[in-house]
């Protein structure tokens, strides 16, 4: 497992969570049912679908393939929320098509600190998991257990985000389609 990972689950996430995710781990390498796996799909939900569908889909996947998707599908999730956050606090119009890591920096003045580094953080594994691709063919850059920790890791942060705005809890009640974008500038 990427200590970056590790280093996040266990800075974010309660120990009834971190013994959640171990045990989902446990269950998924047991491989003797879909329960586990359909466990962990019911994390997020399938709202809004995408790109929770998606998540959902890869994680039927696991343990053999879909941790790096499930990684940056999770990571999208999260850009989307930010995203709506920055509207609320307005700016979309100009900051609605920049990169999680740009729009993480704009939002730091309206979060705590401790929440901006773990924004960041998470920024830093979403980055790998949608642009790094120098690793051995025969590697995986993502184990299965790293997606269990992500997708836990994406539920808190989403539930931080969606307290601060109502145009993200918009989103994440009824997707892309709750909201048109059109820029004026």
């Amino acid at each position: 497992m990427r200590t970056n990972v590790i280093d996040l689950s266990e800075k974010i996430l309660g120990d009834a969570e971190l013994d959640e995710v171990n045990f989902v781990i446990i269950d998924i390498a047991k491989g003797d049912s879909e329960e586990p796996l359909n466990r962990l799909a019911a994390v997020l939900g399938m709202k809004p679908k995408r790109p929770l569908y998606y998540v959902a889909h890869e994680i039927s996947l696991l343990p053999e393939y879909g941790s790096r998707n499930i990684i940056r599908y999770c990571g999208d999730y999260i850009d989307q929320l930010v995203r709506f956050t920055l509207e609320d606090k307005r700016y979309l119009s100009k900051w609605f098509l920049q990169p999680l890591g740009s729009n993480i920096r704009k939002l730091r003045k309206y979060i705590d600190p401790g929440f901006f580094e773990i924004l960041y953080a998470y920024n830093e594994i979403y980055v790998q998991a949608k642009h790094e691709f120098n690793h051995r063919e025969d590697e995986s850059l993502f184990s299965y257990p790293d997606a269990v920790h992500v997708v836990y890791i994406t539920r808190s942060i989403a539930k931080r985000l969606l307290t601060l705005s109502e145009c993200a809890r918009d989103y994440n009640d009824q997707g892309q389609t709750a909201y048109r974008y059109h820029p004026v500038d």
